[in-house]
């Protein structure tokens, strides 16, 4: 336990100690001069948003990180532009300065993509090729123009299930308060091995959830919220750690809390910046015999050097604390969670911790094309091509409090790959893998690595 606390205070350090990519690390208090391609350099005196047909301009200057008498610089474009692009719902977008008489106007151009998707899904169940759901998808983006979503999932095969969500960035505008509700049903085939030996053979069982999130924005990349929800799991039968209370069904209420503090710039894929999440839950409100909860804490660095090479490391550690926890709610590596070199390799227990280091080179930096298609919109047709290679070192490890941590309880691998990013809809990549032994691995994977 205490390795597991030094951990923890390890990875919030290593994300703080980073300088923060906020407006001030940009910001000159030099006197404007004229405009140059190369050292871009000018006061604002005004923000102007084109494109935003669908869209409320606020949704995209609430993301900027300057405002009207601040200088705007090359740097800073390129990072606020990048953040923009976050929302997740344009295909293009372009940052520059505009001279007006003798003004200068910060210009935000967009292109809106397309927001009502009714569309087929294959979903890859805890990143697993031989675990694969499909159904259809009804999604709305951009909701009524201010980024709303509206999500249901109908989806069969493994893992069947049907899920609604409603999000909304802003119930209160002015106070910054968001909101997201859930609803989820899912026939889930266990992914505990220890329940499964446990149980005699594998199983299944029903889930259904109702979830709510309240969450409140301080800063630009400040964030927290807190959670709430009814959770109902209904195994065949009762075998004990397999469920978390001394039924075969387990009905509990849970409360949780989140905090974020974000500054990358791109989301999909950062080049600078950094992430920090912290996450606990509590299990059990309303049922004797359930009172257990988990601690997430999630640290990311990136960082771009020389012009071209992106770094970044991560650190991710869960714990869960009281004295029975149930299988399903183990901390997994293998799963969701994997360790490339390692990634067939399934581990459990009370704790988890994962790290990884990893060096990006741009092949194709950015590179905005269309494909025309008779009769199909170009907001459906246009894209923003990446393509990287780069190089991976990761770890992890599992372990009980109770137990000693030995040498050989932490596993690591190495390798090499590319990435292939068609924003703003999906990311690819190919990488092979070697563990301590240099047995190698080819790893197929959808979206980045972190």
């Amino acid at each position: 336990m205490k390795l597991s606390i030094v951990l923890v205070l390890c990875a919030a350090f290593f994300a703080f100690a980073q300088e923060p990519a906020d407006s001030a690390s940009f910001l000159n208090a030099d006197p404007p001069r004229a405009l140059d391609a190369d050292t871009l350099l000018a006061r604002v005196d005004s923000i102007i948003v084109r494109g935003a047909d669908i869209t409320d301009e606020d949704v995209i200057l609430r993301e900027l990180t300057f405002g009207v008498g601040d200088f705007l610089d090359s740097s800073l474009i390129a990072y606020n532009r990048e953040r923009v692009y976050s929302l997740n719902i344009f295909t293009r977008v372009d940052l520059y300065v505009e001279k007006i008489g003798a003004r200068y106007a910060a210009v935000v151009e967009v292109k809106e993509s397309w927001y009502i998707w009714p569309a087929p899904y294959i979903h890859r169940v805890d990143n697993d090729w031989s675990k694969l759901s499909y159904g259809l998808d009804l999604m709305w983006y951009n909701f009524r123009g201010k980024k709303e979503k509206l999500h249901f999932r109908f989806g069969v095969g493994h893992d069947p299930m049907l899920n609604f969500t409603y999000t909304i960035p802003y119930i209160l505008r002015e106070e910054a308060i968001s909101a997201n509700i859930a609803l989820n049903y899912k026939s889930r085939a266990n992914k505990s091995l220890r329940a499964e030996e446990a149980y005699g053979e594998q199983f299944d069982q029903d889930i259904r959830s109702v979830d709510l999130e309240v969450g409140k924005r301080f800063t630009l990349f400040q964030a927290a919220s807190l959670l709430g929800g009814f959770f109902y799991l209904e195994s065949e039968r009762h075998v004990p750690g397999v469920n978390a209370s001394d039924d075969r069904i387990d009905r509990f209420g849970y409360l949780g809390a989140l905090y974020n503090y974000d500054t990358r710039d791109l989301s999909q894929f950062p080049t600078s910046g950094v992430f920090l999440g912290l996450g606990a839950w509590w299990k059990g409100i309303g049922a004797e015999d359930v009172n257990y909860g988990s601690v997430v804490a999630d640290a990311r660095v990136y960082r771009e050097f020389f012009g071209f090479l992106i770094a970044k490391a991560r650190f991710r550690t869960r714990q869960t604390v009281g004295a029975e926890v149930p299988f399903y709610d183990y901390s997994f590596l293998g799963l969701s969670e994997r360790v490339r070199g390692h990634y067939y390799d399934q581990r459990e227990d009370r704790a988890a911790a994962n790290w990884a280091f990893e060096a990006n080179v741009p092949l194709v930096r950015d590179f905005p094309f269309h494909i025309p298609i008779p009769f199909v919109t170009e907001r459906l047709t246009t894209y923003r091509l990446k393509f990287y290679a780069h190089l991976f070192a990761d770890g992890g490890l599992t372990h009980n409090y109770d137990a000693t941590i030995e040498p050989g309880d932490v596993y690591s691998g190495f390798g090499a790959g590319v990435t292939l990013m068609v924003l703003p809809y999906n990311v690819l990549r190919f990488e092979v893998g070697f563990d301590e032994e240099l047995n190698e691995e080819y790893i197929l994977d959808v979206g980045v690595s972190f």
